[in-house]
């Protein structure tokens, strides 16, 4: 099996870029300095870089500038959505071109592909849940997928020493090895450290009987209403006829 061209690794020529006022126009590509040139001729407009080949270039107006717009490449002041078209007849948002500058072509006439959508999908799910980990300040493998992470739940009036011991298997031969717990990071919000927690918790490609219930973020907290700040809202909704 090949491997395909990686969006990622080619030069990414966005076609706006290119573009300037009146019917003619040519230069260098940024970043592989390849000569091009842009032109206006009786069958449409076109991109052509030297020894590459040449593409159509269309465009798609932007608000009031729908309409006829056959003369629309003489106007500076023309404003549209520009794509390339490849010889199978889509349109792209930018030219690839390969990192050794030998070929040239839209996304589906070369075939390219995404990095993340190469990589086995084990290996996107660990590099995702090591991103999470980072966020989260944990230190741990991300290829383990057997480990429950949660917050601290300490119940009101128990020491947090007690609290952090009955979790460890190291003072209590009761406690699960496989459940860590985890500080929420200081200045994150409650509602993105329980996405998180979420996030790392799901079982999706995990082989496990008993799932964990994810953690609720709507809403995290409620705010309270003191009794004097009620009362007052009922006699200003009352003043008011509600």
């Amino acid at each position: 099996m090949t491997t395909p061209i990686i969006i990622n690794d080619c030069h990414k020529i966005h076609i706006r870029a290119l573009f300037k006022s009146g019917q003619h126009h040519q230069g260098t590509l940024p970043g592989c300095h390849l000569p091009f040139r842009t032109y206006l001729s009786d069958d449409g407009f076109w991109l052509e870089i030297a020894g590459l080949g040449r593409w159509g270039i269309v465009g798609q107006p932007i608000g009031n500038n729908v309409g006829d717009y056959s003369e629309g490449w003489r106007r500076p002041q023309w404003k549209a959505f520009l794509y390339v078209v490849g010889r199978d007849g889509k349109r792209c948002k930018f030219l690839l071109i390969t990192p050794d500058l030998k070929r040239a072509g839209t996304r589906f006439e070369l075939k390219a592909v995404w990095r993340s959508q190469w990589i086995k999908s084990n290996k996107r799910r660990i590099a995702s849940r090591a991103r999470t980990l980072r966020q989260l300040g944990i230190l741990h493998k991300p290829n383990d997928l057997s480990v429950v992470f949660s917050p601290f739940f300490k119940p009101k009036g128990q020491h947090l020493t007690t609290y952090i011991n009955g979790h460890d298997p190291n003072f209590n031969k009761d406690a699960d090895p496989n459940i860590v717990l985890v500080h929420k990071p200081f200045n994150m919000k409650l509602r993105k450290f329980y996405s998180l927690i979420n996030r790392l918790n799901r079982t999706r490609g995990r082989n496990i009987s008993n799932p964990v219930k994810p953690l609720s973020i709507y809403p995290v907290r409620k705010h309270r209403v003191d009794t004097q700040t009620k009362e007052l809202l009922k006699r200003i909704a009352r003043n008011r006829g509600y």
